[in-house]
């Protein structure tokens, strides 16, 4: 259990025409202290009886991929980031 991680992400994923799926994050699980299940927080329900999708989170892995989003997207906008 020891790598198992800490938090999940739950998504619900949206089949789109000549598109990839669109991933709708619907909420977080957290593993049991078991290891045998998982605790799921769900703050809206799949409505297309599709596949729903959990991802490993790490909170400081996300905010350095969105910091670096951010910056690509001023950059392609022509702003210095602050």
């Amino acid at each position: 259990m020891a790598d198992t991680p800490k938090f999940y992400r739950v998504y619900s994923l949206i089949p789109r025409a000549k598109q990839d799926d669109y991933w709708a994050c619907i909420g977080t699980a957290t593993p049991h202290r078991d290891g045998l299940g998982f605790s799921l927080t769900l703050n809206s329900l799949p409505m297309n009886g599709e596949k729903l999708v959990m991802r490993a989170y790490d909170r400081l892995d996300h905010e350095q991929d969105e910091s670096a989003r951010q910056w690509t997207a001023k950059k392609t906008m022509g702003s210095e980031p602050l």
